[in-house]
């Protein structure tokens, strides 16, 4: 109850957190996107070498010992293209998934119903430092000062904020 108190009196609109957070992920899939597009053009280049050494093969360019070798190579860069597609895919699900979870968290803090549990990455991307003093006063310093959020919606586009209302089910 104490940190949405003060997170209230931060002054920090809710659904612009939420629009930057969301920015974010955008930012980082486009660029997951790009490099997944970059491999999955690097396997369809290592299809076609391996068809062109085949090609080499049959009309007896090189010998079976060179062609066996050859597609040895080609496969193995093919199997490591593929891992790394693997890695990448998973990145961008990593990176929704993580998005969706801190703006559940995020439109949490308002939502007097809702219990919050925060884990240390949580607490280190909202807050700056919580002081305890002896007397049972807590302060708690938020890590966005109004320039970020100013900051944030500069990147933001006008198509970007205008998602409407940002709903949970509970």
């Amino acid at each position: 109850e104490l940190l949405r108190k003060e997170f209230y009196l931060s002054g920090v609109c809710i659904k612009t957190l939420i629009d930057i957070n969301h920015f974010q992920e955008k930012q980082k899939e486009k660029k997951l996107e790009r490099k997944i597009k970059e491999i999955e053009a690097d396997i369809q280049k290592v299809n076609i070498e391996m068809s062109s050494v085949y090609m080499k093969y049959k009309l007896n360019e090189i010998n079976r010992e060179g062609f066996l070798n050859l597609k040895a190579v080609k496969e193995a860069e093919k199997v490591n293209l593929i891992k790394e597609l693997a890695r990448q895919e998973a990145e961008k699900q990593r990176i929704r998934k993580e998005t969706e979870e801190m703006s559940r968290f995020i439109y949490c803090l308002t939502n007097r119903e809702e219990r919050v549990k925060m884990d240390g990455q949580v607490t280190a991307f909202l807050m700056k430092r919580v002081t305890l003093y002896k007397n049972g006063h807590i302060e708690i310093i938020f890590n966005f000062r109004n320039e970020w959020i100013n900051e944030g919606r500069k990147l933001l586009q006008p198509g970007d904020m205008g998602r409407g209302d940002v709903g949970y089910e509970k």
